[in-house]
């Protein structure tokens, strides 16, 4: 039989004590974790855009604190989004919606192919809501109409000067090319969309009951094919979901339209078109910080501003 050494009832008091304290010491860091998580799914995130897309609103260099409460936090499978597959997204409570105005970061929503809706989990991009599910958006001469009326929404001075950059050069087609796209989605002949004239596009929301015909087939088929996943073809006979006739389809999703303050080249709804709201992180609330990355110093004139 084995006996085991005598230990001293002081040490082994110390030792209970130890081993308490490191037990504590892992279970507040494990509590704090578990806090810092659920945080950063449901209430808050930063944000820091590379680019001059949503210049002068946010410059590079600005870190931009995203409330999540305003759509609700989101659930879902992050290892399917990794590999790209459809994913079922589920949001929590939420105590606001989405405005005309708000500046929110997001999924971008074409993950390998443009012709194939999927949430990028790996790229977020930062725009403004230009307009919301059910309403009907249009661009004349670079400004833009909500529901048929000029909408005061982005910056304006920035989209006059897109208006009149193409009517600089509107007899120099090649210095138009060299610097800034002009067609715009879906990028078909058939619809010939700029960004000058573009529209209008209804906005679905859940239940908006659309009439098709090869026009609209063209506008709308790739998020018909992402809500059905089936193949949607149109044309002078008709339009097709699968091998049956559709004449008109119901949305079972919502979509928005998004743009970059700065006007030139932001890569927008303008171009890749409506983005699913599912795929929306969550709205801008304010500027944490702001770093001159060239400089390395911070801008204490940006911080804690609001947006």
């Amino acid at each position: 039989m084995i006996k085991l050494p005598h230990i001293n009832p002081r040490l082994k008091k110390w030792l209970i004590r130890i081993g308490n304290w490191i037990i504590n010491i892992y279970l507040t860091a494990f509590c704090l974790f578990a806090a810092w998580v659920l945080a950063q799914v449901f209430c808050f995130a930063s944000f820091s855009t590379p680019t001059t897309s949503m210049t002068p609103t946010i410059i590079p260099g600005d870190y931009v604190l995203i409330n999540k409460f305003v759509m609700g936090g989101r659930l879902f499978n992050i290892f399917d989004a990794l590999e790209g597959k459809q994913v079922k997204i589920w949001r929590g409570p939420h105590f606001s919606s989405l405005k005309s105005g708000d500046i929110v970061v997001f999924n971008h929503p074409y993950a390998e192919r443009w012709d194939s809706i999927a949430m990028n989990i790996n790229l977020y991009y930062m725009k403004r809501c230009i307009a919301v599910p059910g309403d009907t958006v249009e661009i004349r001469n670079c400004r833009y109409l909500i529901n048929g009326e000029p909408a005061d929404v982005g910056v304006a001075d920035q989209q006059k000067k897109v208006a009149r950059f193409l009517d600089t050069y509107a007899s120099d087609p090649a210095t138009i090319k060299k610097s800034i796209v002009v067609n715009a989605f879906p990028n078909d002949s058939a619809v010939g969309w700029t960004i000058r004239d573009f529209g209008p596009i209804i906005l679905p929301r859940k239940g908006t009951v659309l009439h098709l015909d090869q026009q609209s087939a063209i506008i709308y088929r790739n998020y018909i094919e992402w809500e059905t996943g089936m193949k949607l073809s149109s044309d002078s006979t008709g339009v097709r979901l699968g091998d049956e006739p559709l004449d008109a389809y119901t949305f079972q999703k919502e979509y928005c339209f998004v743009a970059g303050d700065y006007a030139f080249n932001s890569q927008d709804s303008r171009y890749f078109g409506l983005l699913p709201v599912e795929f929306v992180v969550g709205k801008a609330a304010f500027i944490w910080q702001s770093i001159d990355k060239t400089e390395q110093r911070r801008r204490w004139n940006r911080t804690f501003k609001g947006l």
